[in-house]
């Protein structure tokens, strides 16, 4: 099974190709470019790297949020254009869901948390055992110190990925919580593909049945909806 795997949920863009559970390439890029202009290039680069021509690529596997609401729908539509061309199922990946397998080899629970803004966060939490990732909680959207009341529940070590795993640290008076170190703390496709392999056939896709998951309406929405209901 060789996977490419694609995100730009974040300020970062990033591609990697995987083969049977081994990273053979990933283009990570940083640079402060749009991912309307860099995504295609990393997207080219990891393949080309990877000397996996991409009609031998058996599955796309795309990071389809929560994360920027653009960024988001960019990723997608790149999945898609790849994947109907060439013929080749998708697979949508949570990027709460990439955060567990960055640091897979250690045991306890982790929770990735995404700035949401407005004092709430994007959030789910898993746990992983024997370099085994298991589900705790759903992707959620909730408050700061709802999910800092939730660590109440988690035994052992709780460890924080992602751009609002700072804030919840800051917050949080727990010995147990561990901000885990910069080069590990923010999504990547290499982890977008890992988890893939771990999915279940049945969970692919075809390319028109790939969208976005925002988990929350875009602000303009809200304020709409706020409107109509005062008004």
């Amino acid at each position: 099974m060789k996977i490419l795997s694609i995100d730009s949920s974040s300020v970062a863009a990033s591609a990697a190709v995987a083969a049977d559970g081994k990273i053979l390439s990933e283009v990570f890029a940083n640079n402060g470019f749009t991912h309307s202009k860099t995504l295609m290039n990393v997207v080219k680069n990891a393949i080309d790297l990877s000397g996996v021509p991409l009609d031998e690529i058996d599955l796309i596997a795309c990071v389809t949020g929560p994360g920027s609401f653009t960024g988001v729908r960019i990723g997608v539509a790149c999945a898609k254009g790849l994947a109907f061309t060439n013929e080749i199922p998708c697979i949508g990946i949570s990027t709460l869901e990439t955060f567990p397998y960055n640091i897979s080899c250690i045991e306890g629970t982790v929770c990735g948390i995404m700035d949401a803004r407005c004092r709430q966060v994007y959030t789910a939490s898993f746990e992983v055992k024997d370099s085994c990732v298991s589900r705790i909680t759903p992707d959620r959207a909730i408050s700061i110190d709802s999910l800092i009341e939730d660590f109440g529940s988690y035994s052992g070590r709780i460890y924080l990925l992602g751009d609002g795993a700072g804030i919840v640290k800051s917050k949080a008076q727990d010995s147990r919580i561990i901000l885990v170190n910069s080069n590990n703390l923010y999504q990547r496709a290499s982890s977008a593909a890992l988890a893939a392999f771990n999915k279940d056939k049945n969970d692919y896709i075809t390319p028109d049945r790939l969208v976005p998951s925002y988990l929350r309406l875009p602000q303009a929405e809200r304020e709409l909806n706020n409107k109509k209901l005062k008004g």
